[in-house]
């Protein structure tokens, strides 16, 4: 077999060790809710991943643990989408980065989840542990309650390192607010092999066109040197 296409979506089973064995698995998908343990072995043809957990309302960590032990199994998958949930479970699992592999072949990362203060700090440790990241997309957009500012995360995160092989990035729900601003500014300024932002704008900003040409000259206003950036938007 090699694809799963999709199990763990009713989790009518609890308290179970699932072990799956893939030797020649290519894709994986899991939508649930981390009732059981599940144990990922020999899976290193794995290209593709979807895992889907629902947001943590509470601080469970069991729910927690099961969530990073089951990323952990994901090393070498190429293309990976994850919801709010499964960055969370890492963020939550005690000695959260002891769970994390280097996902050294990562170069597609998709975010099924608003981006914002909660969630951030183990999103920053994800992509610091994906060195050959390529392309990001935020389906879900940014929350305004993110403070992105470039002395921060500077300090905090060197971003010099986290964007060093960005060539794309997909932003959805655009607003046109403060925060997403400072994000696309940080991005085109640590991102030296940066070639393409995809804006996808809101209802309300792709009828202001004004807004959407003030943004753009904000943008191209930080381009420097011999690269080119491409920036469209949808």
């Amino acid at each position: 077999m090699d694809e799963l296409p999709c199990f763990g979506s009713t989790d009518s089973i609890n308290d179970c060790q699932i072990k799956i064995y893939g030797e020649n698995l290519v894709s994986l998908k899991y939508n649930g809710s981390l009732s059981n343990d599940i144990f990922l072995y020999n899976i290193s043809s794995l290209v593709v991943a979807y895992i889907d957990i629902p947001n943590l309302y509470k601080m469970d960590r069991e729910i927690a643990r099961r969530g990073a032990k089951l990323l952990r199994g994901l090393g070498n998958a190429q293309y990976v989408r994850m919801s709010n949930g499964a960055i969370e479970s890492v963020f939550l699992a005690e000695n959260f980065l002891d769970h994390l592999p280097i996902f050294r072949k990562l170069v597609h990362l998709k975010l099924n989840m608003v981006i914002g203060a909660c969630t951030i700090g183990a999103l920053m440790d994800l992509f610091q542990r994906s060195p050959n990241l390529e392309s990001i997309v935020f389906s879900k957009g940014i929350d305004d309650d993110l403070d992105i500012r470039d002395n921060v995360w500077k300090l905090k995160y060197a971003p010099e390192c986290l964007f060093s092989h960005l060539k794309t990035i997909d932003l959805h729900w655009f607003r046109g607010i403060k925060t997403e601003i400072n994000l696309l500014k940080l991005v085109l300024k640590f991102a030296p092999v940066l070639e393409r932002i995809n804006i996808h704008c809101s209802k309300i900003l792709l009828q202001d066109m004004n807004k959407r040409n003030e943004i753009f000259k904000q943008l191209l206003m930080l381009e420097d040197g011999p690269r080119v950036c491409t920036i469209v938007f949808l």
